[in-house]
């Protein structure tokens, strides 16, 4: 395997109607990442306050986030919201066999569809993004190897 291969995380979540909480987890989940020290892999990041920003139409909007994840290693999907555009891109990354990770606020409801996919690797309730770090960590530095 080539050393500090580059590798894509992906973290999808609901951004339609994004209060300044879910802003506020996105940016959380982007310093977490950015935070990773793992072997032999680097990676780069996107997420929904990238999405935020992207100024084109829905057409541009739906190619963009098709060709996102055609090149993604890993997703985390957080959950605590409802979101149809994040299940398009949850059952495209089924399409394209890239494993995923769920994280949800306690309390949140997740689909039956979603905790049977066979490429969700696990699903974490959290009350505070950073007391599940070493969880996230761990399922990046298993699924980049």
């Amino acid at each position: 395997m080539n050393d500090n291969l580059k590798k894509r995380v992906l973290i999808t979540g609901a951004i339609l109607n994004s209060d300044a909480s879910s802003k506020d987890t996105f940016r959380h989940l982007n310093a977490i990442l950015r935070n990773a020290v793992l072997e032999s892999v680097t990676f780069e990041i996107y997420s929904p306050l990238d999405t935020m920003h992207f100024k084109g139409n829905d057409f541009e909007k739906y190619e963009r986030a098709i060709n996102i994840l055609q090149g993604t290693n890993v997703v985390i999907a957080e959950m605590s919201n409802l979101s149809t555009g994040q299940g398009m891109e949850l059952q495209e990354a089924v399409h394209l066999n890239i494993p995923i990770l769920v994280i949800a606020k306690t309390g949140s409801k997740i689909s039956s569809l979603v905790k049977g996919c066979r490429n969700v690797k696990d699903i974490i309730y959290y009350d505070n993004l950073y007391d599940i770090q070493d969880r996230i960590y761990k399922f990046i530095d298993e699924e980049l190897k």
